[in-house]
């Protein structure tokens, strides 16, 4: 079977979560996942309302943010356990260690940032919010390649793990190389000076993975003909190629996305502003009844200048009136309701704040977190199906280019620090500053200091920010140090004022003496 026939047989499983993902896309961004045959030119729906578009903008921006915070590396390496208590043992070298690592780390995030792959990630979330699948690739230079559901097929065996992928895309023949290029079947015309063109401009061009046993074995076709020496391979755990889902489900090729679970939701807003915006439409346009048994001519109240005075009786003229307001209410307060709902799908700030003139801001920031944790399931599917192997590949180009040192698997092992992990951080700084806040509320600042251990409470503090507090607490012996310096000052003080007394009466004796 040719690769173009297996991509049209894998298609035929995709088909609903395709169907789905383009209503979705419909009353969100219309331009995400657009329609079969879809080009430049093809007018795409414009939906009545706008709060599907702005949770899934505010959304993506939220979890992007989450998960590769800028300026800010999203992983790091840590010391196989043995080691690390062997380290331990000399405080110097695994300082060094220590210090050599966070280098890497850096090394590796400033690649990764500088190389575009936030674009690219915020587009792959984007469509998982919004279809619930996307494929990326890893290319050479780290950026992000992106491919909409509607460009790819995966096979996936029943533990989720994807076993065959297969991406199409549309190329312009011009820009392929001329061997490439003249594989391409194309019925050719002789133009004015003898020479032959090709009249077709586009080819489709197919990459088809395949994982046997540890490795997933790669090639290229154009049309319906595979081109010689594209064939390679990777290790399973190196592939550049991520099939990833917002919402896993056992026995299913494809996920789902955020957006499905509020369909419903959005379907109704959509037709309720519609709704809306149509009875707006028709109260505001103005149509006068006059009578036509009465003495007031219509022809000289429609040509009539301002303040001008025409013969006529007022009760000859009355105005259409559509008598639905209470109505409209009714369906005013239940699109105000799906906008809410809606909102607190998306995590949005707006739907946070409830109606009153005392919410504290302490409320806002416990419904915030609240909210936050119901994605957090998303953030550790994505970290493990693409950040961690992100990580890995990032360091081993790294590691290829001479940028960076070779790293002992079997002692350094990259982790993810971001997603669910930093939500876990983010809240026992939050109840531990609240523990704090209310102990010194209750009992007063005097019992606060007696009754807390201070430096425990910056080594906790410091674990919760994701801060090192090695070198930046100070050690017992330095405590000690220092509180002996300080008796040693006062005991000079206090002694100073008896030596320079004893030293002027002593003067004054001798004074007398001489």
């Amino acid at each position: 079977m040719t690769t173009q026939a297996r991509y049209t047989q894998l298609s035929n499983s995709r088909e609903p979560f395709l169907t789905r993902a383009r209503s979705n896309s419909e009353l969100t961004i219309p331009s995400l996942v657009t329609a079969e045959g879809h080009s430049g030119s093809t007018p795409l729906t414009q939906p009545y309302q706008s709060v599907g578009a702005r949770g899934v903008i505010g959304l993506t921006a939220k979890a992007a943010t989450t998960l590769m915070p800028p300026n800010e590396p999203f992983f790091r390496l840590d010391i196989e356990e043995f080691t690390l208590a062997e380290l331990s043992q000399n405080p110097e070298a695994r300082t060094e260690v220590e210090q050599a690592l966070t280098k890497v780390e850096r090394t590796a995030s400033r690649a990764v940032e500088g190389s575009g792959a936030r674009m690219g990630f915020s587009e792959a979330v984007q469509h998982l919010i919004v279809s619930g699948n996307a494929l990326v690739y890893v290319q050479d230079d780290l950026n992000l390649k992106v491919f909409p559901l509607t460009n790819y097929v995966v096979s996936r065996d029943p533990s989720g793990n994807a076993v065959e992928m297969i991406t199409e895309e549309e190329v312009n023949v011009s820009t392929l190389a001329p061997e490439i290029a003249g594989l391409v079947q194309t019925s050719n015309e002789q133009n004015a000076e003898g020479a032959y063109r090709a009249t077709e401009q586009t080819a489709k061009l197919y990459t088809h993975l395949v994982r046997e046993n540890d490795m997933w074995l790669v090639k290229q076709s154009i049309n319906d003909i595979e081109i010689p020496g594209t064939e390679g391979s990777y290790p399973k755990e190196k592939c550049p190629w991520f099939a990833l889902r917002w919402t896993r489900i056992d026995g299913e090729d494809y996920g789902r996305s955020h957006v499905e679970n509020i369909i419903g939701d959005l379907k109704s807003l959509e037709a309720l502003t519609k709704a809306i915006l149509e009875f707006a439409a028709g109260a505001s346009k103005v149509v006068a009844l006059v009578n036509p048994n009465g003495v007031t001519d219509e022809e000289d109240l429609s040509n009539a200048e301002n303040f001008e005075f025409v013969p006529g009786v007022e009760q000859d003229v009355s105005f259409l009136r559509i008598d639905k307001y209470a109505d409209l209410q009714v369906a005013k307060q239940l699109a105000d309701d799906l906008t809410r709902r809606i909102e607190q799908h998306f995590l949005m700030n707006s739907s946070i704040q409830r109606q009153g003139e005392r919410v504290t801001a302490e409320e806002i920031r416990y419904m915030a977190a609240d909210l936050e944790a119901t994605v957090g399931a998303v953030y550790v599917q994505l970290s493990q199906e693409f950040q961690l192997p992100l990580v890995k590949i990032t360091i081993e180009k790294l590691v290829k280019q001479k940028r960076l040192p070779k790293l002992p698997k079997e002692l350094v092992e990259p982790t993810v620090t971001t997603g669910i992990d930093a939500l876990s951080r983010q809240s026992d700084l939050g109840k531990l500053d609240r523990l704090v806040a209310g102990l010194r509320d209750v009992y007063g600042p005097e019992a606060l200091a007696s009754e807390t251990n201070v430096t425990d409470y910056v080594k906790r503090r410091a674990a919760a920010l994701g801060i090192d507090p090695d070198g930046l607490i100070k050690s017992p012996e330095q405590k000690q140090a220092e509180a002996e310096q300080r008796m040693q000052q006062q005991m000079m003080l206090q002694t100073a004022p008896n030596m320079v007394n004893q030293a002027g009466a002593m003067m004054q004796k001798g004074m007398e003496n001489g």
